[in-house]
């Protein structure tokens, strides 16, 4: 058609018939295991027998408000880099003092 824009003939998404049902398991799942990730919730569920994939969890945890949970390897890594820093900044107070 001539004369519309393009976002007039776009079709929009609809969604699952049993998504609500699927974010109550999302919750379920969260509950038990409060750590994992997105990826591995939707492997989980999966395993439970629905067929899913990790964008629709994505999509479905930011559209509920979720965050991403960060890994334990990266939470030790700033760790380390926060306590590396601290103690280099009290070796330079140290030299400064005296």
């Amino acid at each position: 058609m001539l004369g519309q824009h393009r976002p007039i003939q776009r079709r929009r998404p609809r969604g699952r018939a049993d998504e609500d049902q699927l974010v109550a398991g999302m919750f379920a799942l969260e509950g038990q295991y409060a750590r994992y990730g997105c990826r591995r919730t939707a492997a989980l569920l999966r395993d439970t027998g629905w067929l899913v994939k990790q964008k629709q969890i994505e999509r479905l945890w930011r559209r509920e408000g979720k965050r991403q949970v960060i890994g334990t390897a990266i939470l030790d890594l700033i760790r380390y880099k926060i306590a590396r820093f601290v103690t280099v900044d009290n070796i330079d107070a140290h030299r400064a003092n005296g």
